[in-house]
């Protein structure tokens, strides 16, 4: 079987026919017809100037208020969120320091609602609602694909194509607003992109005095509402995407999380203050399960499980845990064993624990940038690949993790 029929496959046993279908329309409609032919051909027409980040900070020192968030002296360097096949591994990679956050106050702004993305009231749209200057270009594809998607497809090109300087009458009018909105509907995107985002909202909260509402996607998944609640942003603060625009009078726009060790920190914190973690034990041993995704299961996982079970390791498949579970899971890990996937972002609610991420042909940064940025132990193995699963050789793997032990 090919891996796409495969994972097709594997969606039908979870979750039926109708989910399968609804996924293959998207990859076809949204993914390949919208995002790779028309929002490109329409970007390339449009007069709509792009603020990235430097762009967007020198903008909102002349027409807005921008405020910085203090940073730390001394910055870890970190590898551009990207993908290797050396054997010099992440080393390979570009690396640089994390961006120096701030948030934003833009005025008479407009949302294109559905993906969250902010527009000034020039007309120009704003880089930072939706993507981290190096993306960029690929993310605001993404974005209008989702528009597109989601709203009219005729009206949204017009839009597209014709600079407004005055905002339209078109929408709902809130006073004030910061979106949270990710542009995939992901665990890793929503801890990662979204509530990082938070920092900046608290920043402005304490400067303004004044307390956005937060744009979440209609009908949000029950891990997106818990977190907010656990972190101390309830319903009441909460606004679901509706209308295809909205008009703001203060947009509220922190830097996109690249991220930052700051914006790490800084969640790791709330979550800890919020869920009353004083001193994390560091006792859990942590083996997360992917045997419910669509791929990069593990072939071999019941020799995997006999390896680790001799360090003492228990198998958790995440989704079956609340949020507060995961977060106060992760909270007391000494080591994290696992295979790339959206679960590991939990290890930036860790302290002190060593991660070992499983990888198959394929080096991915993410996870390491993660564990560079919260002062993490990381180390990875390559597994050798079975169609879209990995085989772990548990030898080796004995042998890592006794080194780590050791060490």
């Amino acid at each position: 079987m090919t891996e796409l029929s495969t994972r097709a496959y594997r969606k039908y046993q979870q979750n039926g026919l109708q989910s399968v279908l609804l996924n293959g329309w998207d990859i076809a409609y949204r993914k390949s017809l919208l995002k790779r032919f028309v929002a490109p051909t329409l970007l390339s027409r449009t007069s709509r100037p792009v603020l990235d980040t430097n762009s967007f900070a020198v903008w909102a020192d002349q027409h807005g208020r921008r405020w910085d968030v203090p940073t730390e002296a001394v910055r870890p360097e970190i590898p551009t969120k990207d993908v290797t096949d050396t054997q010099d591994g992440f080393d390979s990679l570009e690396h640089r320091e994390p961006p120096e956050p701030f948030v934003c106050d833009v005025p008479n702004a407009q949302l294109w609602a559905a993906a969250g993305l902010g527009l000034t009231g020039d007309g120009s749209f704003i880089g930072d609602t939706i993507s981290f200057q190096w993306n960029l270009e690929n993310r605001l594809q993404t974005a209008l694909s989702v528009v597109l998607h989601e709203s009219n497809p005729i009206q949204t090109g017009r839009r597209t194509l014709t600079r407004n300087g005055t905002r339209s009458r078109d929408g709902p009018t809130v006073d004030s607003v910061c979106t949270l909105v990710p542009l995939w509907d992901n665990y890793y995107h929503w801890t990662a992109e979204s509530l990082t985002k938070l920092m900046g909202v608290s920043l402005y909260e304490r400067e303004t005095d004044r307390s956005p509402k937060l744009l979440l996607p209609t009908d949000p998944p029950s891990w997106m509402t818990e977190s907010l609640e656990l972190l101390g942003f309830g319903p009441r603060r909460w606004i679901q995407t509706g209308a295809d625009t909205m008009q703001v009078d203060h947009l509220v726009v922190p830097s996109f999380p690249d991220p930052s060790p700051e914006e790490c920190q800084w969640l790791r914190q709330r979550a800890y203050d919020q869920l009353g973690i004083d001193t994390p034990g560091n006792d859990e041993r942590i083996y997360v399960s992917r045997s419910n995704a669509t791929r990069r299961r593990i072939a071999n996982e019941a020799d995997v499980m006999s390896t680790l079970e001799q360090f003492g390791f228990t198998s958790y498949e995440l989704e079956a845990l609340t949020v507060k579970e995961q977060i106060e899971l992760f909270a007391n890990a000494d080591i994290v064993v696992g295979p790339h996937g959206a679960g590991l972002i939990n290890t930036i609610y860790s302290s002190d624990t060593t991660v070992v991420e499983l990888f198959g042909d394929w080096l991915k940064s993410t996870f390491y940038r993660i564990a560079r940025l919260q002062g993490l132990e990381y180390g990875y193995l390559q597994c050798e690949s079975r169609g879209i699963d990995l085989h772990v050789d548990t030898a080796e793997l004995e042998r890592k993790l006794e080194r780590r032990i050791e060490a």
